[in-house]
Parts: C-alpha cells; sequence; structure tokens
C-alpha cells in the first residue's frame, strides 16, 4: 500500500554533526494533511532558508 510521505531535514543538524530528519506518513491521498504538518514544524522551528541542493 501506497502512502503519501514527505521529510524535513534539520538545518541544526550540522550544529551536532548527526543527520537528523523528520519523516511524516499519512493516510491515502492525506496530502494536504501532511503539507499542513510539514509547514508547521517548519513555522516552529524558524526555518527561513530553503535547504542548498
Amino acid at each position: 500500500m501506497n502512502r503519501p510521505t514527505t521529510d524535513r531535514r534539520s538545518q541544526t543538524a550540522a550544529m551536532y554533526g548527526q543527520p537528523v530528519g523528520l519523516q511524516i506518513i499519512g493516510p491515502t491521498f492525506g496530502e494536504g494533511i501532511i503539507l499542513n504538518a510539514a509547514y508547521a514544524f517548519e513555522q516552529a522551528l524558524g526555518f527561513k532558508e530553503r535547504p542548498s541542493l
């Protein structure tokens, strides 16, 4: 069964030298829920920059 997901790697990981991230998994066709949760996470932690690619 496929589930929509998103992930966000923490920019603070470099400070500690450890990989830190978050994966959000939601119900089938729950992309709106997942994106809202990811946005709330970014706002709560104060992400202001886009990660470099």
